[in-house]
């Protein structure tokens, strides 16, 4: 699910969950579903798939009072900011900037348990 949604959408998702907090509006699940499932240039999204994409864009849910609502992790927050400020300081010193592709993998993004065939013991190549 994740690999189909693209950086635009993920971005746009994240600012409605901002745009809730600037509003002094909890952003509970269902809050979030709701706008987003109503915004018509987004895809629809069952709850499932929502909840599995916010997880993997390092939303987490925190108890605040009777409710629950969803927040970034803090090292993401302090990341973007280190970013935006290291872009803005380049940009007054008059430095080039590249944008290049991401491609790096993370250590941890290998799965520790594969599916194997059993009835294929060795293999030629």
């Amino acid at each position: 699910m994740k690999d189909k949604v693209d950086d635009f959408d993920k971005h746009a998702i994240r600012r409605k969950i901002q745009k809730c907090w600037s509003d002094s509006e909890l952003p509970t699940f269902e809050k979030i579903m709701n706008v987003v499932n109503e915004d018509e240039d987004l895809p629809y999204y069952s709850s499932i798939s929502l909840y599995r994409l916010l997880k993997s864009m390092d939303f987490v849910y925190v108890k605040h009072g009777r409710s629950s609502a969803l927040i970034e992790k803090n090292e993401m927050v302090d990341w973007r900011r280190r970013y935006l400020r290291a872009i803005r300081r380049y940009r007054d010193e008059g430095r080039p900037i590249y944008y290049l592709d991401e491609t790096w993998v993370n250590a941890g993004d290998v799965p520790y348990k594969v599916s194997c065939d059993k009835l294929v013991l060795y293999q030629d190549a």
